[in-house]
């Protein structure tokens, strides 16, 4: 058997050198997986706070409905006349529970029920009334959702 000669020059480097993986493909593909994995890390913190707002909104939603039900269980309005149920309807000592019970289940909670013809208008997190129109039910409370944080509202306007 004969002996192969020993390789030299651009040869034996290209040998070399494709043996493995260099320095810099190394360097390149760690920056690729960091970036993958901070896309990840974003993805899960956003998934977080929207069920965590979510959440919420059931809460809320639960809590007004809730209100609902204790007006049209109220020994002091008539059944069947919806458009009697006002802020009136409760007892000083059923609504402040009731505020309470919001207070504590929601971030920066607040309730409020009153007579209101647009309930819908005004500023995120503004539960103003203007006296006229149905009862209403509002809930608002600090959330985060896609769209950032703010202030979240949550109304049910009975109707006769």
């Amino acid at each position: 058997m004969y002996a192969q000669p020993a390789r030299s020059g651009a040869g034996a480097t290209a040998a070399i050198h494709g043996a493995g993986f260099s320095l810099l493909e190394v360097l390149i593909a760690l920056a690729v997986l960091a970036v993958g994995l901070a896309g990840l890390a974003t993805l899960m913190l956003s998934a977080v706070g929207t069920t965590a707002d979510a959440e919420h909104a059931s809460m809320a939603a639960e809590l007004v409905m809730a209100r609902v039900h204790e007006l049209r269980m109220s020994p002091t309005v008539e059944p069947l006349a919806l458009e009697a149920l006002a802020p009136e309807a409760f007892t000083a000592r059923e609504h402040a529970a009731w505020l309470h019970a919001v207070a504590v289940a929601l971030p920066g909670g607040a309730g409020r029920v009153c007579r209101d013809a647009t309930p819908d208008d005004g500023a995120p997190g503004d539960l103003a009334c203007d006296g006229g129109g149905n009862p209403v039910i509002k809930v608002a409370w600090r959330g985060h959702s896609l769209a950032g944080p703010g202030t979240r509202v949550l109304f049910h306007e009975i109707v006769p």
